[in-house]
């Protein structure tokens, strides 16, 4: 089964098929995978930026740092969400940065929140098709995430 972290996207071709689904943070990098042929779609779990950076902090900075020091070093995102979707990793964000990812979010991503994830994967199981109730590797990767992030 497939995990899905906090921080990831998914990007799915319009093929039923499961495997067919990419599993990447960088989504500019996947999204030269696809083509007018073979189409993709977009598809994120969102979940706060605060409770983003604590579970990074836990999962890789815990043991060698407090919290305090992580949130001032250069190992925490700003903007994480913001950057990924508009394809800037350093430089000084504006309004109109902030705006294009509100652009791409609302017209090109199917939306679900973290806190809903067992809703949000039955919202996806709808739009993808991907008849989780019949295929017992889908239900299971899907019982393992909703496990990981409930």
């Amino acid at each position: 089964a497939m995990g899905l972290s906090a921080d990831m996207t998914l990007v799915s071709t319009e093929s039923n098929s499961f495997g067919k689904i990419i599993i990447s943070p960088k989504i500019h990098e996947m999204s030269s995978m696809f083509t007018k042929e073979s189409r993709g779609r977009l598809f994120a779990a969102l979940k706060h930026p605060v409770h983003r950076a604590v579970d990074i902090y836990n999962s890789n900075y815990a043991k060698s740092m407090t919290i305090e020091q992580y949130v001032n070093s250069s190992f925490i995102s700003e903007n994480w969400m913001t950057r990924s979707l508009i394809n800037n990793e350093s430089d000084d964000l504006n309004q109109e940065d902030l705006d294009r990812a509100i652009q791409i979010i609302s017209e090109k991503c199917l939306v679900g929140l973290h806190t809903r994830m067992e809703e949000y994967i039955d919202r996806l199981n709808q739009v993808f098709q991907l008849e989780i109730e019949h295929d017992n590797e889908l239900k299971e990767c899907t019982r393992s995430i909703i496990r990981q992030h409930i």
